[in-house]
């Protein structure tokens, strides 16, 4: 596959992807895209996620391709930034939207039932744009409510999609009540997201690990000072049947990291040893503290076992689970779980997950998953659960591909 850099520079012109879409202005120039460009809209962090599902798929098909993503969701820290064009949504206005999608030209819309702008939808549908619908399971409980879905302006929208993809079957006869015919409709099963792996060097791997020499390490991830306690008190527990044992500890703000080292030295009596200072993990460390940046997939490959900060306090936003269980940790996490209940659950019920509520479950998890053959198991099924969305995922990119136009305006 080409540079993505490159391929980015080819897709938005040579002023590159750094360049943002001015949603407000009226007009901008109407260049047209070089390469057949996939729009995807998603209204939130989960849906846009999601949509990332379908960025390998459609790349691995067809290198000519740019996909656009908008939403207002914050994926900076997210390797997505990486694989697609990021913008916020257009405005409301008949304007915004007619320079908005003056701007982009898009081949191909995916939306999403969560959130349905009806202005923008029409605005596409009426340029020739082919457009798609992704509808989730709980299509009764979304903002606008099913009651929306009968009124005759949406039931002209749904008429002028060209598939409707239903993440459960259950919800077609909703779909038929507000028209939509059964050529439209598409079982295709939950559209979940496949999150590319965090970036990690195998030499720095390699490296880090000599320097563990097989230490039972298990993972604090995006832990908020409001859960450190509860971390500590659990290494100080499991400990007792483990001495080797080393946490990593990721803050949630890097700058924390040489306040709370100090914290956990005075309060806690154990050695820590800081990487932002470039220290290595001591073979007498109890913590290392990971305060730098855009380190994660190396945390995660290190680690046989991934508690979620967030979780046990809802103090602050945590990370997708898949992100651990795709790169081979068993996932601990609390009962706050409003991020990611679906993706959790699944975890859980795969036995790819454990709930701890306070630092003595906390221990006693770290402790009975550090076994190799059990964490190896539950590795295996979280692996398992974080890609499965693969299939549904090249399933859809298929049909938004079959709708592209050929270089003589025929689609392929």
């Amino acid at each position: 596959m080409k540079d993505l850099t490159v391929r980015l520079r080819q897709i938005f012109g040579a002023a590159g992807p750094e360049t943002a879409f001015a949603p407000n202005a009226d007009t901008l120039p109407a260049t047209r895209n070089l390469l057949p460009l996939i729009w995807l809209d998603a209204p939130d962090t989960a849906t846009a996620l999601a949509m990332g599902g379908l960025i390998q798929p459609l790349l691995a098909t067809r290198e000519d391709l740019g996909i656009l993503l908008t939403t207002p969701a914050n994926l900076s820290d997210t390797a997505l930034a990486d694989q697609m064009r990021c913008v916020d949504p257009p405005g409301e206005t008949p304007a915004q939207i007619r320079a908005f999608l003056e701007h982009w030209r898009p081949d191909v819309a995916v939306f999403s039932a969560r959130h349905l702008p009806q202005g923008l939808v029409a605005a596409a549908q009426a340029r020739g744009v082919a457009t798609f619908l992704v509808v989730p399971p709980d299509l009764g409980g979304m903002p606008t409510g099913l009651h929306a879905w009968l009124r005759p302006t949406f039931r002209k929208l749904i008429s002028k999609f060209q598939r409707i993809f239903l993440e459960d079957p259950s919800t077609a006869p909703d779909l038929r009540k507000a028209g939509a015919t059964a050529q439209q409709i598409m079982p295709a099963g939950p559209l979940e997201p496949t999150l590319p792996p965090l970036a990690c060097t195998e030499p720095e791997r390699d490296a880090m690990a000599a320097l563990l020499r097989n230490r039972p390490v298990w993972l604090a991830v995006a832990l908020p000072p409001e859960e450190e306690n509860l971390v500590l008190e659990a290494l100080q527990r499991a400990r007792e049947l483990s001495h080797r044992m080393l946490l990593i500890i990721v803050p949630t703000a890097p700058a924390r990291g040489p306040t709370l080292a100090d914290e956990i030295t005075q309060r806690f009596g154990m050695q820590v040893s800081l990487r932002s200072r470039d220290e290595d993990p001591d073979s007498e460390d109890q913590v290392y503290i990971a305060d730098t940046e855009a380190e994660l997939g190396l945390w995660y490959r290190l680690a046989t076992l991934a508690h979620l900060g967030g979780t046990s306090s809802g103090a602050t936003p945590a990370r997708h689970p898949y992100e651990a269980a795709g790169l081979g940790a068993v996932v601990l996490h609390g009962p706050y779980l409003a991020d990611w209940p679906t993706a959790h659950g699944q975890l859980r019920r795969a036995g790819a997950a454990r709930m701890v509520r306070d630092a003595t479950e906390l221990a006693e998890a770290v402790s009975d998953l550090m076994a190799p053959d059990r964490a190896a198991q539950m590795a295996f099924a979280g692996w398992q659960v974080s890609t499965n969305g693969s299939e549904v995922a090249t399933q859809i990119a298929q049909t938004l591909l079959d709708a592209l136009p050929t270089p003589h305006g025929k689609t392929a």
